[in-house]
Parts: C-alpha cells; sequence; structure tokens
C-alpha cells in the first residue's frame, strides 16, 4: 500500500512539474498577430529607396486606433514621412494578414502565413512563398520578368522589407522596430 501511495504521489508531483514546464516552453502559433504584432502604439521605421532618386526617406508607420469595417476590427495604421500620409487598415484572423483601403473598396489578404516553401499564393496565383523559416517568411509575385513585387516579414516584428520591380525599382527596409510586449 506504501508503494502504491508513493508512485501515485510521484506521478501527482511530476505533473505539477511536468505540465507548467511545457506551457514555458511551447513556443507561440505561427499566426498573422506573431508576424504581424497589431497593437496600439506599435512602430516601424522603414528607409525606402528608389532607382529613380539618388537619396532615399524614412517613413513612420504607427498602429494609431482601431476600426470597425465591414463588421470586422481593423488596426488604424498612420503612415508619415512621405510626400503624402496615408492611412492603413490591417486585421488578422487566424494564419490570414488582410488589409483595406478605400481605393478598392474591399479587404484583400497580404499574406497567409500557414503557407510552406514553394507554395503557391491561393489568393494570387502569381504569388508564392519563396523564404520560410522558423522566424522569417517572403511572398513573392511576378506578373511578368520585368514586373513584380516582394514583401517579407518577421515574427514579432512585422513586415521587414517590401520591394517592387518595374520600371522603378522600389525598396522599403526596416530600420526600427517598437513592438509592445
Amino acid at each position: 500500500m506504501i508503494k502504491q501511495d508513493s508512485i501515485i504521489y510521484l506521478f501527482i508531483f511530476l505533473l505539477f512539474i511536468l505540465i507548467p514546464a511545457c506551457e514555458n516552453s511551447a513556443e507561440p502559433g505561427y499566426n498573422a498577430k506573431s508576424f504581424f504584432p497589431l497593437q496600439k502604439g506599435n512602430k516601424w521605421t522603414y528607409l525606402n529607396t528608389n532607382s529613380g532618386s539618388q537619396e532615399g526617406y524614412n517613413t513612420v508607420w504607427e498602429v494609431t486606433g482601431t476600426a470597425k469595417i465591414n463588421g470586422h476590427l481593423f488596426y488604424v495604421i498612420t503612415v508619415t514621412g512621405n510626400a503624402e500620409d496615408d492611412t492603413l487598415y490591417y486585421r488578422c484572423s487566424g494564419d490570414t494578414l488582410f488589409t483595406f483601403n478605400n481605393y478598392d473598396t474591399g479587404e484583400k489578404v497580404i499574406a497567409d502565413f500557414s503557407l510552406n516553401k514553394g507554395d503557391t499564393c491561393w489568393w494570387n496565383h502569381d504569388c508564392v512563398v519563396t523564404e520560410k523559416s522558423g522566424n522569417d517568411i517572403t511572398f513573392t509575385s511576378r506578373k511578368s520578368v520585368d514586373y513584380g513585387y516582394e514583401i517579407s516579414f518577421k515574427r514579432f516584428t512585422g513586415i521587414t522589407g517590401t520591394e517592387t520591380y518595374g520600371f522603378i525599382y522600389y525598396e522599403s527596409r526596416l530600420i526600427d522596430a517598437q513592438i509592445k510586449k
């Protein structure tokens, strides 16, 4: 009887030790929020350059609030520093990142983080996942030999860079990120 009680106590003791250890060591999910953390106050600074200009300029993206659009909660991102300030709207749903803009009067998929390297993007058949490692993912779209775009994300950081290929090459690279934990 003592031996059986000892085994039960040992089992309970191990449960109390192992369960919290598993919870703490579990890696957060690879969902849209882990790749593009949308929280009021988060801020990204980008250096923007293009082949038509010798000098670059900085833009700052800051999550400044939320807006209810077509029944969905979008995060409002205010962009400053370029010729005309802009307002962007993004939302995360599971593995998918959406954007909304007033020009297209609808939302569009920007990224699906559940895709693997080499997968074709289901929302744009010209788009392919060209890189995916533990913390990075890159989506590349080639409309033609001389036109396309690339957008890269880093977990817990956000968009780290974009490139647009065409008559004028345009690049935007992250130089600073202030992300709330």
